[in-house]
C-alpha cells in the first residue's frame, strides 16, 4: 500500500477545466514561424505560452518571439520554419482527446522522397483534475532537428532535472541567456519537472506567486544534445514575465526519419500520476 499526502495549496483555481491547443494556421502578414506549436492552459494558468507581441517590429528586439526555436514545435537544418497544416485526424471523445496535423511545405523536408513535417498530439485524462500529455512529432527529410520546448513561469529554484547534468555552455544572446549543456549525449529518456508562478494572480496571492501546479516533461529516446536556457518575453508590458525557461533538443536525422517523443504532466500535486496508480490500488 502506499500512502499519497498533499502538500499545502498556495491558492485555488476556479477551474480545473484544461485546453490544448496546436496552431496549424497562418497569416498574411504579422506571421510567426510557428507550424504546429503546442499550447496548453489549465488551473486557470497558461503552462505553455506564446511570447505575444514583440518589443518592437523593426529590430533585433522583434526576432526571437518570432523565430521557430521560441516556440512549441521544431526546426529544420537550424532555419526558420513557415508553413500552414493540414489535420489528418481528431477525436474529442472520452477521456482522450486527440490531433494530429501534417504541415506541407516546410523547407527541407516537403521537397525530399518522403518528407513528412507530422504531429500527433493526445490529452488524456487522468482524474477531474489532472491530465496528461502524450506528444509524436514524427519528420523525415532534413538533415538534423532541433525540438523547442517551454512551460510558463516557473520558480527556478523548484526546478528539477532527471537524466540531465548540465553545465554552463555558450555567451547570452539577446533574448536567450543563462545557456546550461547537457554533457554528452541522453540515455533512454529525461525530464525537467517546471513548478509554475502565477504571472497574473489568478488566485489572488499577488502576481508571479509560487503555486502547487507543476508541469513535468519526459523525453523518451536517445538525443545528441540537450540545452536548458533563459528565454527573454517581450518586455513590452509590466505584467510580463521577465523569463521562460527553455529546454532546446537536437537529432540528427535518422535513416528512416525519426521521431521526437515526449510526454507532459500536469497536476495541482507534484509527483501525483507516478503514484496515482499505485494509491488508488492501495
Amino acid at each position: 500500500m502506499m500512502h499519497c499526502s498533499n502538500p499545502p495549496t498556495r491558492g485555488k483555481a476556479r477551474t480545473t477545466q484544461r485546453a490544448l491547443w496546436m496552431y496549424y494556421g497562418g497569416t498574411a502578414s504579422h506571421a510567426h514561424g510557428d507550424p504546429l506549436n503546442l499550447g496548453y492552459i489549465a488551473y486557470d494558468l497558461d503552462l505553455m505560452p506564446d511570447l505575444g507581441y514583440p518589443d518592437t517590429t523593426s529590430d533585433a528586439l522583434a526576432f526571437f518571439p518570432r523565430t521557430t526555436r521560441s516556440h512549441n514545435t521544431v526546426m529544420v537544418n537550424g532555419l526558420p520554419v513557415d508553413a500552414y497544416g493540414e489535420p489528418t485526424n481528431f477525436d474529442d471523445s472520452g477521456f482522450v482527446k486527440l490531433a494530429s496535423v501534417n504541415a506541407n511545405g516546410v523547407a527541407g523536408i516537403s521537397n525530399a522522397p518522403g518528407g513528412l513535417y507530422k504531429r500527433t498530439t493526445a490529452l488524456i485524462r487522468i482524474s477531474d483534475e489532472d491530465s496528461y500529455i502524450v506528444d509524436l512529432f514524427d519528420l523525415n527529410g532534413g538533415r538534423n532537428y532541433e525540438y523547442s520546448f517551454h512551460s510558463g513561469e516557473s520558480e527556478s529554484a523548484n526546478t528539477r532535472y532527471e537524466g540531465l547534468e548540465l553545465e554552463s555552455s555558450g555567451a547570452d544572446e539577446l533574448s536567450v541567456k543563462n545557456f546550461r549543456k547537457h554533457a554528452g549525449a541522453t540515455n533512454g529518456s529525461f525530464s525537467v519537472d517546471w513548478n509554475l508562478q502565477d504571472t497574473y494572480n489568478r488566485y489572488g496571492n499577488g502576481a508571479g506567486a509560487v503555486t502547487d501546479v507543476h508541469l513535468k516533461v519526459t523525453m523518451l529516446g536517445d538525443y545528441e544534445e540537450v540545452t536548458i536556457a533563459d528565454g527573454i518575453p517581450p518586455q513590452n508590458s509590466l505584467t510580463n514575465p521577465k523569463r521562460l525557461e527553455y529546454m532546446f533538443v537536437k537529432k540528427q536525422r535518422f535513416k528512416n526519419g525519426l521521431y521526437f517523443r515526449h510526454r507532459a504532466l500536469s497536476g495541482r500535486i507534484h509527483d501525483r500520476f507516478d503514484r496515482a496508480a499505485a494509491c488508488r490500488r492501495g
